[in-house]
């Protein structure tokens, strides 16, 4: 008899401790480290939607920097549409003689982008970040005059080897007098077009895009 109430006294302990341990889990499982993670990103849809996205701070910088930085983006090639235009008034061999010219200008604006806007943009932020505005202004120095000396040097390459290079790109002699013409005339407009570039640079890393912008809509 002694030894079946100590069996169930010691029942009851273990199913009473039992019952506490799961009572627990539970409230656990209630708390924020045992609940489901969120998944990271924007909502677009549900609670708040597209209109949410668009009311933080941090989209409307972005968007205030982006859609200046695109229309700057879009002019040169809208200028380069408007010249074609042009010169289609003239005729089809003028017409036909804007190509290769077209095709050396082109190599030169996406590769200046990348090595003067990018990297001016880049070096500027970083030196704006740390507080060095000696180095700022060293770093803008420095960008204007490469960008003047490499657009001097590049416009009398230009002058100097423009039948060698319409001839490297295929340039008939029917046209070769005009293309001539045309790529030394508009070889002189580089430095400048290099100037801008890092202008460009600066006023971004400057978070002032519509600078930029303004600049490209007035040339």
């Amino acid at each position: 008899m002694l030894n079946f109430s100590i069996m169930a006294s010691k029942g009851g302990a273990t199913r009473t401790s039992t019952s506490n341990a799961t009572q627990k889990r539970t409230r656990l499982r209630g708390t924020p480290a045992f609940s489901q993670p969120r998944k990271a990103g924007v909502r677009l849809f549900g609670s708040g939607g597209v209109g949410a996205m668009f009311s933080r701070r941090f989209d409307k910088d972005l968007f205030a920097l982006a859609i200046p930085a695109l229309g700057s983006s879009v002019m040169e090639p809208m200028l380069a549409l408007a010249d074609t235009l042009f010169v289609s008034l003239l005729g089809s061999i003028q017409l036909a003689s804007l190509a290769p010219c077209s095709s050396v200008f082109s190599v030169i604006a996406g590769l200046s982008y990348a090595a003067l806007t990018t990297a001016t943009s880049v070096i500027l932020c970083n030196s704006i970040a740390a507080g060095k505005h000696e180095n700022t202004k060293a770093v803008i120095r420095t960008a204007t005059v490469a960008a003047l000396a490499v657009g001097a040097g590049l416009t009398l390459y230009l002058s100097i080897g423009t039948e060698s290079i319409l001839s490297t790109l295929g340039a008939s002699t029917t046209i070769m007098p005009h293309s001539v013409a045309y790529l030394r005339w508009r070889a002189f407009g580089i430095p400048f077009y290099f100037l801008s570039l890092i202008s460009a640079g600066i006023f971004c890393a400057l978070k002032d895009t519509k600078k930029v912008f303004l600049g490209s809509l007035a040339a």
